[in-house]
């Protein structure tokens, strides 16, 4: 464990420890008042969190119970509707009257039913053949081509249809279609279309676009049917697809329509935030629930529960939004109202446990000043008068004692020190000290009793050290003398040695160069040997190859005896032949009188060899004298320059020697000088000792022992 201190500019200072990095305090005050702070901050800010989260956990589920009643009286309110719709035009089914599929008979029913239910928009009846046979208002016409036609034809249950917007009367609507049975035939089809702006009054009731309050259905394939805001209805925005259904207008604002007399509309995509898909997909399941969603930047507590619908149709839902920061305002301004509450009590606190900290710690950093300035050597400020008896003035008390009577022991140890200044070794404490301090009362006595001896001693001792530093003087004054012959001596030595080291070093550089010399004569016998050498194996070649020249010439001289013969024959054969061998017998006679002269030059040419190889011979003989000649002279000079190497090796210890020796007598010169000079300061400084003995007699004769 170590620790670590710093002090910084204020009244803290930090200590760095293994465990980290903590500030301590200097200051009693500031020890108690930011401790009791900083624990009256916390509790604030404790309770300040605990009942804001306890409030802001409860109002939100108030919220959550709000909304999730408003959508659930909204969807009772539009399920009730609906049903009611959906019951008169289930009792129309039923009748005689429109079962007769006789349009005078079905006419007046269906325009009174109109008229006492004003939410229907129309009543109409078409056969299976998709003619109509009744209408409430308009002229008639065939609906084989719609698609709720077809539907009826396929299933023949009853259901409740999408909704869509009119343009015809400005709103949403939507149509219950019943089929018509007669002894369990199917005779035509009931349709009634069903005005929703009972719907929009229903949500309008619930929804304030200003405080972010808003409450819409949406039917059974996710399409808006009641919204606040007319463009959700008008567009058919679509939660399930995330599309808007625009109708198609032409150039002059009038609706576009197909072939079959269906509005055309065209399908545009709508935006919204994954939270927010993920709740309209629990819609679309038929769920009710609640939740915190994110739309647009804003946050959104919502609620939603579904619309149960008769016949095969998809329930529908009702869905309550309600802005979070609109919602939350009465509980923030709660929440702020909290946090000025708490800081002003914080405030209040601090300042109580600031007056209360000043209390106590204002008589302690007045003890803290006085025995600072204590510490610095101030003893002349005096406390002030004392009143009460707590622990605080029982310190301050204590104190101003502590000071009292330090105050006496300096004044006494000063005046003895006075005494002692002066030369007044005789004197005695009049002070009487108690407990821990009677040993500093005998410490001051021992001191006066110790000077008192030490200063005879020294008095005693001083003359002797007059005497002997006299007689020091002389005895250096004398060494010094007879060192300064020392060195003169040595230096004479040293110059001797070297004279004699430049000879030696001129000797070792002349071997030096009569060996390098010896050395190029070694290696030019070497090369003459070599040259001899090969010289000699050039005239045996030579010997060899002019004896085999001989032996030719004694094969040529043979083939000149042949041809000799060989002509002489033929002279004969060609006498014997007569005239026709008279030209025979010419050529015969040339070819012996050309190996006649082939004969003669062969003897030539042996008395030539034979005189060449005997010269040869004697060349050989005197090269092979030559070459023995040369190695004699390589080895003597060899041996020559093993001489000379030897000597310079000789001369080069020689040479280290000198060196050596010149370098110990340089050595033995500085300690002579270093003698002498000793030996001079040796005399100076016994001159001055005895000086100063002198001195330190006259000293210490002004003490009183």
């Amino acid at each position: 464990m170590y620790n670590i201190k710093y002090y910084t500019t204020s009244n803290t200072y930090m200590e760095n420890t293994k465990e980290g990095i903590c500030v301590k305090f200097k200051s009693i005050f500031q020890k108690i008042m930011i401790p009791m702070a900083l624990i009256v901050c916390f509790l604030g800010t404790v309770i300040l969190g605990i009942v804001g989260i306890l409030f802001t956990g409860t109002y939100e589920q108030q919220i959550y119970e709000r909304n999730n009643d408003t959508a659930n009286f909204v969807s009772q309110s539009v399920g009730g509707f609906m049903n009611m719709a959906y019951r008169v035009t289930e009792q129309m089914a039923y009748m005689n009257d429109i079962l007769s599929m006789n349009t005078q008979i079905q006419t007046p029913i269906l325009e009174d039913t109109a008229k006492r239910n004003d939410y229907f928009e129309l009543i109409y009846i078409q056969d299976m053949n998709g003619d109509q046979t009744g209408r409430s208002s308009g002229e008639l016409g065939n609906r084989a081509n719609r698609w709720w036609f077809t539907q009826m034809l396929e299933t023949g249950e009853p259901f409740v249809s999408k909704s869509y917007y009119s343009v015809n009367t400005n709103m949403a609507c939507a149509s219950i279609f019943i089929p018509l049975r007669q002894q369990e035939k199917e005779i035509g089809i009931l349709a009634t279309d069903i005005k929703l702006d009972k719907l929009q009054e229903a949500v309008s009731e619930f929804s304030d676009i200003n405080t972010g309050t808003i409450s819409f259905i949406i039917d059974g394939e996710g399409v808006v049917v009641a919204h606040p805001e007319k463009i959700y209805y008008e567009e058919l925005y679509n939660y399930q697809n995330m599309t808007r259904t625009v109708t198609k207008k032409d150039e002059y604002g009038h609706v576009l329509y197909d072939g079959d007399g269906n509005i055309l509309t065209e399908e545009l995509p709508i935006e919204i935030s994954p939270e927010y898909k993920n709740m309209i997909k629990e819609v679309m399941a038929g769920k009710s629930g609640q939740g915190l969603i994110t739309d647009n930047g804003k946050d959104y507590y919502i609620s939603y529960a579904p619309i149960p619908m008769d016949g095969i149709s998809d329930s529908w839902s009702v869905i309550s939004l309600q802005e979070k920061a609109t919602a939350m305002q009465l509980m923030d301004r709660i929440l702020r109202s909290g946090i000025l509450a708490t800081v002003a009590t914080v405030v209040l606190a601090v300042i109580l446990i600031f007056l209360l900290t000043r209390t106590i710690t204002k008589p302690i950093q007045y003890c803290l000043k006085r025995l600072t300035d204590l510490s610095k050597g101030d003893l002349s400020i005096e406390l002030p008068d004392i009143k009460g008896r707590d622990e605080v003035s029982q310190l301050l008390e204590a104190v101003g004692n502590t000071i009292e009577t330090l105050k006496k022991i300096i004044d006494d140890i000063t005046e003895q020190l006075h005494r002692i200044s002066d030369g007044d070794l005789t004197n005695q404490a009049e002070y009487v000290y108690s407990k821990d301090f009677n040993g500093l009362g005998q410490s001051l006595g021992s001191i006066s009793l110790s000077l008192n001896q030490s200063l005879k001693r020294v008095s005693a001792h001083s003359a002797e050290v007059s005497a002997n530093a006299a007689s020091l003087s002389q005895t250096a004054q004398s060494l010094a003398k007879d060192t300064e012959l020392q060195e003169n001596a040595v230096e004479k030595l040293a110059s001797e040695i070297e004279n004699t080291s430049g000879g030696i070093s001129g000797s070792v550089e002349f071997s030096q160069k009569l060996k390098e010399k010896m050395s190029e004569v070694r290696k030019t016998m070497s090369a003459t040997n070599r040259f001899a050498q090969e010289l000699l194996q050039a005239m045996n070649l030579i010997q060899e190859d002019s004896q085999k020249i001989s032996g030719i010439a004694k094969t040529i001289q043979d083939i000149s005896v042949q041809t000799n013969l060989l002509a002489l024959n033929a002279s004969v054969e060609a006498a014997r032949a007569g005239k026709a061998g008279i030209g025979f017998s010419v050529i015969a006679g040339e070819i012996r009188d050309l190996a006649l002269h082939c004969s003669e030059a062969v003897e030539n040419t042996e008395q030539l060899i034979g005189t060449t190889l005997d010269e040869i011979a004697r060349g050989v003989d005197t090269l092979n004298v030559t070459v023995d000649t040369i190695h004699d002279s390589a080895r003597g000079i060899q041996e020559a320059n093993d001489l000379i190497e030897g000597i310079a090796k000789t001369a080069e210890i020689q040479k280290e020697s000198i060196n050596q020796i010149s370098a110990t007598l340089e050595q033995i010169s500085i300690v002579v000088q270093n003698n002498s000079s000793v030996a001079q300061e040796t005399a100076s400084s016994s001159i001055e000792m005895q000086e100063h003995a002198h001195q330190l007699q006259q000293a210490v004769q002004k003490y009183r022992f």
